[in-house]
């Protein structure tokens, strides 16, 4: 089943989408996610959504993924969300971390209580693309 989601009620109640969900955004853009300090082992790119109330987000994606996604800019695009509570957020060594669109601690007075963390995949093909390792 498909649900109707806004970008804003995302971000304003997190805790709410703690679940799977399908649903659909408009691809704004893929950009190339600077990288000033050559820091970074690999390539990443900033993807644009925008929902059916005109709210809009940056969420990054791999490099494996950019032609995928360019694939739907200006394009409604079937995506899965994935709402999850999670202890901590470790990012790896000289990496980002993909697909990421909200990550907020459950209380910020107190983030040994963990995060609300909503993943985001693009689906194509019937298929949730994930980056290739």
């Amino acid at each position: 089943m498909v649900e109707e989601v806004s970008i804003k009620d995302l971000k304003e109640n997190t805790s709410n989408f703690l679940r799977n969900i399908t649903t659909y955004f408009y691809v704004v853009s893929v950009r190339p996610r600077p990288d000033p300090e050559k820091w970074l082992l690999e390539e990443y790119y900033i993807v644009t959504i925008r929902d059916n109330f005109g709210n809009q987000t940056d969420f990054v994606i791999c490099s494996s993924l950019r032609t995928t996604y360019q694939q739907y800019v200006g394009e409604k695009a079937k995506f899965f969300l994935q709402g999850v509570h999670v202890p901590e957020i470790i990012t790896p060594f000289k990496r980002l971390i993909t697909n990421i669109l909200i990550a907020e601690p459950v209380d910020p007075e107190d983030i040994s209580l963990g995060y609300y963390m909503i993943k985001i995949y693009l689906i194509h093909n019937n298929t949730i693309t994930l980056c290739s390792v």
